[in-house]
């Protein structure tokens, strides 16, 4: 009786200490609806959730759940670099996996997201870069329907209207660069702006 008593102890103490290593590991599915999913990681990561926090303070929080192709660790300790006070009431999520494939696009809640940003690759060539975000929004597609809408960071202002021709959702194109020189033109041309 002992002996399979502590048998059933040690078995159900391994599966528990699983569960929690796959939950540390980020393998678990994210189960939230009015989400905001971040696709990708560049430097911008860090600020983008502050901003997004101060956004949610006014509906009393929400969840930024980030899927990139970089370690669960490395993620984890980015999103730290942000702080606790300026993620106000903001839960953050970090998933590691790709975000070409829509199976780990589901681990995620995508579809179920109320906006979905795609990063661009500041470590690689605008191509190269706006080559994977086409890509990511060709695996949203996957998904008949999507809750909210989709923003994607692009580096090359003749890629918009591209991505805009492959995706079956709303999608709004940023070109950092291209902004940012026309806000700088405008701050130029008007005084104390």
């Amino acid at each position: 009786g002992m002996i399979i008593c502590g048998f059933m102890v040690s078995v159900i103490t391994d599966l528990v200490a699983e569960k929690v290593a796959a939950v540390k590991k980020g393998n678990s599915h994210v189960i939230e609806a009015g989400h905001t999913a971040i696709l990708g990681y560049s430097a911008n990561l860090r600020p983008l959730v502050a901003q997004i926090a101060i956004a949610n303070e006014s509906e009393g929080g929400g969840v930024v759940a980030v899927l990139a192709s970089r370690p669960n660790e490395f993620l984890h300790k980015e999103v730290s670099y942000v702080g606790a006070e300026n993620l106000r009431s903001t839960q953050v999520v970090v998933r590691s996996g790709s975000p070409l494939v829509p199976r780990d696009l589901e681990v995620i809640a995508a579809s179920t997201a109320k906006c979905v940003i795609v990063l661009a690759d500041n470590e690689v060539s605008a191509e190269e870069s706006d080559a994977v975000v086409m890509r990511t929004v060709l695996a949203l597609s996957a998904f008949d329907t999507l809750d909210g809408h989709i923003v994607a960071e692009l580096r090359d202002v003749d890629n918009r209207d591209h991505i805009q021709l492959i995706s079956r959702h709303p999608i709004e194109c940023v070109v950092a660069h291209d902004f940012i020189g026309r806000l700088m033109i405008q701050c130029a041309r008007q005084r104390d702006l």
